[in-house]
């Protein structure tokens, strides 16, 4: 009795053989790796065996996926987009946009690697501390350029909030204008858009000029409609002062009683008058 056995596979790097049975000539006589047999005579007894190639499957850039193998018999028809990809890998604020793959249909004849091939986005954040402020895209292509804008660059009364710059962390900004209120910003990572604002406290001093002005020509022309001008104090008491007739009758001043006469009137209401201005 002889026994003869072979591996149900043999793998010896990225090839492998898969044992299709026992042959004699062309004739299959076994499909079990493990024979028993009488031998009663000249026999010739081969295994044979199917070659199988590794493919294996990668992603470019390598951080989209995990690179997967499988094993395809030669002379097999392959074609990648049979093996599946990911429409959209996410990975925090990056992620990873599927292209297409690099290589078309094609017939395997020997050990192969094939990619996926993933476009790279990273997420774009505007933080703006007064207005609004947005980009014109979430998700941008590495390397690309998108456009940051505000939607006023000066409100605000009476103090005013006005443009003042942008920065950018994980991008630079390649251009801007603060009149228009936008910036282009070059994405190279991850990026967030910083929107700068001062303030213009200009408008309130103005206002606070033009109020005082304003409340201070009221206040003269209040005090010169209530009290009567130094000019017209004089000649009321001029009046009062001019000496008339003394009526028959009429007692003169008492003893004690200061006369006083028009010229010392006079230099007291100049004195009224230095007193009041």
């Amino acid at each position: 009795m002889l026994r003869v056995s072979e591996p149900q596979e043999r793998v010896e790097g990225d090839v492998k053989h898969v044992f299709l049975g026992w042959y004699s000539g062309n004739t299959l006589y076994s499909k079990s790796p493990e024979l028993s047999l009488r031998v009663e005579g000249p026999t010739s007894l081969e295994s044979r065996w199917e070659r199988y190639f590794r493919v294996t499957v990668a992603c470019r850039p390598a951080e989209a996926c995990s690179s997967e193998s499988y094993w395809f018999r030669e002379g097999d028809a392959l074609d990648p987009g049979s093996l599946g990809a990911k429409e959209v890998v996410y990975m925090g604020d990056t992620r990873y946009v599927f292209k297409g793959w690099s290589s078309g249909p094609f017939t395997v004849s020997s050990p192969t690697t094939i990619y996926r091939l993933y476009g790279v986005q990273h997420r774009v954040r505007v933080e703006s501390s007064e207005g609004r402020a947005w980009a014109d895209s979430e998700w941008a292509d590495e390397g690309s350029v998108v456009t940051v804008r505000v939607e006023s660059t000066r409100f605000g009364c009476p103090v005013q909030t006005v443009l003042a710059g942008f920065s950018a962390d994980g991008g630079e900004v390649v251009g801007y204008s603060l009149a228009e209120g936008w910036a282009r910003v070059r994405v190279l990572g991850p990026t967030t858009v910083y929107v700068r604002w001062v303030k213009d406290y200009t408008p309130l001093y103005v206002l606070a000029a033009v109020a005082g002005v304003i409340a201070l020509g009221v206040a003269l022309f209040l005090a010169r409609g209530r009290l009567p001008t130094p000019t017209r104090v004089a000649a009321a008491m001029k009046e009062a002062t001019q000496v008339k007739p003394v009526p028959a009758g009429v007692a003169a001043p008492a003893e004690g009683t200061q006369v006083l006469s028009l010229e010392q009137l006079e230099r007291e209401l100049s004195r009224i008058e230095e007193e009041v201005r």
